[in-house]
């Protein structure tokens, strides 16, 4: 679905594919004879799920909330996927845990339940994300001006602490396309603290390939 209409749902979504693929990719090419290894790599999928957990809180009680505030009649079925996903990051945190206390013997088993169960969550999570991009996106269009959705996407961004507020711009700036980059920070130049901004742009600076950072580091200056 093309449209000139702002989609609050793309910009992380891009994110969150990249972080779900990355982690996926990891767990199962981890060293499982390394202890640190296994301990670093379990951390990650946890901090997946945690992301996505505070992801789908976002999108109910921010833009599900709306939607069902303009129009109470309109069936948003991701609300009951999302309650789906909730049961799956809680099952996936219990075979985190069986892994840590695992022995030896049990724990590359535990790994590999880990990993498929892993993989099956991220292959449902994108279609879902998809539905949203597409079903969800023409509710708000149908509903909210894009200035209104913009709104509500600020709530979103308000509600996360600092600290969450810069992995997920981080992680969003590094996944998404240069068009899509570049206009995010030139809206961001414009409303954020300087301070803010150029340390977005340090952070940035170092995780982009050099010639992607070196055409966006040109064009901002030209825009400037």
């Amino acid at each position: 679905m093309y449209c000139n209409r702002y989609n609050i749902y793309t910009l992380i979504h891009k994110a969150l594919r990249a972080s779900m693929c990355d982690t996926l990719v990891i767990l199962g090419s981890l060293d499982d004879t390394d202890p640190q290894e296994i301990k670093d790599h379990l951390e990650l999928v946890s901090d997946l799920l945690t992301l996505c957990q505070h992801h789908l809180e976002h999108e109910n009680h921010f833009i599900h909330e709306a939607i069902q505030r303009q129009n109470p009649h309109l069936h948003i079925a991701t609300v009951q996927e999302h309650q789906e996903h909730e049961y799956c990051i809680r099952k996936l945190s219990t075979l985190i845990a069986q892994c840590q206390l695992s022995n030896a013997t049990q724990q590359q088993s535990a790994l590999l339940t880990l990993y498929r169960e892993l993989a099956l969550f991220i292959a449902d999570n994108f279609e879902h994300m998809h539905v949203e991009e597409t079903h969800n996106t023409q509710m708000l269009w149908d509903l909210f001006s894009d200035e209104e959705i913009h709104q509500i996407e600020q709530q979103i961004v308000g509600a996360m602490e600092p600290i969450e507020q810069q992995r997920v711009l981080i992680m969003i700036l590094t996944h998404i396309s240069h068009t899509e980059r570049l206009y995010l920070l030139l809206g961001m130049r414009q409303h954020a603290p300087a301070d803010v901004f150029n340390d977005v742009l340090s952070i940035l600076q170092l995780q982009l390939p050099a010639s992607h950072w070196q055409k966006l580091s040109s064009e901002l200056i030209q825009a400037a």
